[in-house]
């Protein structure tokens, strides 16, 4: 049963570049794929990291029993599977995946589709099983291109991965995420039909649209799952 589900997480599992001679496990044959292209490799002597964490962490993916090692690449919103032979392929963000990390926080990621139309990763924070709404963090990693020296009195300065701020999202009924705006008006305007009534719940109970656990609550209230 393990080779079988090795076998079919490798399946999903797909590098941006063609796969070759995928055998069955299941009839003791051996798998091979293709790593992952140049586009989604760290760049070499940059500073910094692409990962939110370097190592490889166990986690569950979908309805798997197995646990598998996994890794978020930030920088270019890829998650990273390891297989047993140490070779890396990349989850296909078209298909519906939520990957469970073993960790203290129990951190998950759902695949997840932009008001952009892209499709990509992001942590679920909170979602209301009857609404299918939901709160979610858009982690991100900049990668700044080497920037050469100006003049003969300043230096190179070396390509390099930062850290910057993260993103709150709003998962509608439609199953599509919008940015979190910190700006009033454009917070106020994703509650379409309840606008004021958000605002004044904001108002009255003195909270904040920049922090998660407010969120939680104004989006509750906003699907009706809590009292003004």
């Amino acid at each position: 049963m393990r080779k079988i589900a090795l076998l079919t997480l490798l399946i999903l599992f797909i590098a941006p570049v063609k796969a070759q001679n995928i055998v069955d496990n299941s009839r003791g044959g051996q798998i091979d794929v293709i790593l992952r292209n140049n586009s989604n490799q760290p760049v070499d002597g940059a500073l910094g990291s692409p990962y939110i964490s370097e190592n490889f962490i166990p986690a569950k993916v979908n309805a798997f029993n197995e646990i598998y090692s996994v890794r978020y690449n930030g920088a270019v919103d890829a998650m990273e599977f390891k297989s047993s032979d140490d070779k890396i392929l990349v989850l296909d963000k078209l298909s519906e995946y939520t990957i469970s990390f073993a960790t203290a926080d129990k951190k998950t990621y759902q695949t997840v589709t932009f008001d952009s139309g892209k499709r990509g990763f992001a942590v679920l924070l909170w979602n209301d099983e009857d609404s299918k709404s939901g709160l979610y963090l858009k982690e991100r990693v900049e990668f700044i291109p080497r920037q050469p020296a100006v003049s003969s009195y300043s230096k190179d300065q070396p390509a390099k991965y930062k850290r910057v701020k993260d993103v709150f999202f709003f998962k509608g009924t439609n199953g599509v995420l919008k940015e979190i705006s910190t700006k009033k008006k454009k917070f106020y305007a994703l509650f379409e039909g309840k606008e004021k009534e958000v605002q004044q719940f904001v108002k009255k109970n003195k909270l904040k649209i920049s922090k998660q656990q407010d969120l939680v609550k104004i989006i509750s209230f906003y699907l009706g799952k809590e009292q003004a």
